[in-house]
């Protein structure tokens, strides 16, 4: 997996998982605060994403999921914590790589297929249920990994979210 060729590199890596992103839900008071203060270009325009978008944050399950990964390159929100982090890239045993292209969409076979021209030599099928998965490691392989544990402060991130958006 290239997450895994990536992580194993040794570049410095920020990782901010779902688990800190679900931490800054989307409310129709942010939405309604961050009208009032939309200046910029980039700003008015996601303020218009979030108009239209009132459905997905009357649903609940609306978070800022890359903006909070974004704006912790720039600004010390989240609690961060060195770990060794690898990613899991477990082969799919009794199926070849061949097999499961074809278990996919007609779309995703036509473009792999394309893609690697019929030759799939080399390739091993990826365990659908594992693969892709980041897990603490002991091992030498794995690298140090910024990881951000969880949000110092809300409204910290909102300001920063908001003074950012608000310079573009």
């Amino acid at each position: 997996l290239a997450s895994q060729i990536t992580f194993r590199s040794g570049v410095p890596i920020t990782m901010v998982g779902l688990d800190a992103t679900n931490q800054v839900q989307v409310t129709r008071k942010f939405a309604a605060q961050f009208k009032s203060m939309a200046k910029s270009k980039g700003a008015k325009f996601t303020d218009k994403i979030l108009d239209k978008n009132g459905w997905f944050i009357d649903s609940g399950e609306y978070y800022f999921w890359d903006p909070l990964t974004a704006v912790a390159v720039f600004e010390p929100v989240c609690d961060m914590k060195t770990l060794k982090v690898d990613v899991n890239a477990k082969i799919q045993k009794g199926i070849s790589a061949k097999a499961q292209l074809k278990e996919f969409t007609d779309t995703f076979a036509k473009l792999a297929t394309n893609q690697y021209r019929g030759k799939l030599g080399g390739r091993k099928a990826l365990d659908e249920n594992l693969s892709g998965q980041t897990f603490i490691s002991k091992s030498s392989s794995a690298k140090n990994i910024e990881v951000c544990m969880g949000v110092k402060n809300s409204k910290a991130f909102f300001d920063s979210y908001m003074k950012i958006l608000n310079k573009y």
